[in-house]
């Protein structure tokens, strides 16, 4: 899958803080998405696993759902689901989180997409990158059948 990434801008923001990314527009295969500037995390990954690791994906035209991380060369995603230890859940463990996310999962799988979870505590860790270096090396190789 043939993807291009263009160039993020930064811009001001008019109370004179910091300047932030603003999110650009990634070509995957014949179709625009949208994603947003590079974090420590998709960087720390793009040179981990060698392949462009995108934050912020908006993976479907229609809607506006979006991965945390997606590496679009593959079709995996990468979501990072926080509030797991929050008393009363966070957004994904309340009802109407949890729809959402079923929502997007099923979005996602039904267009091919490989959906990996992992909590904000395992987020930099070195078996997080294995793991998803495991499913990078099986969708290869589903690949070449």
């Amino acid at each position: 899958m043939d993807t291009k990434k263009l160039p993020t801008t930064r811009v001001k923001k008019p109370s004179g803080r910091k300047a932030r990314s603003v999110s650009h527009l990634v070509q995957i295969g014949s179709e625009m998405r949208r994603a947003q500037g590079n974090d420590a995390f998709s960087l720390m990954l793009s040179q981990q696993l060698k392949t462009q690791v995108l934050k912020e994906l908006q993976f479907d035209a229609k809607r506006k759902f979006r991965f945390d991380y997606a590496i679009p060369e593959f079709r995996i995603a990468i979501e990072i689901d926080g509030g797991a230890f929050i008393e009363g859940g966070g957004r994904h463990n309340r009802a109407q989180g949890f729809i959402k996310d079923m929502e997007k999962m099923n979005l996602a799988a039904a267009q091919g997409w490989r959906v990996m979870h992992f909590t904000p505590q395992q987020q930099y860790s070195m078996l997080t990158v294995q793991s998803i270096k495991d499913a990078l090396q099986w969708t290869s190789v589903e690949r070449e059948k």
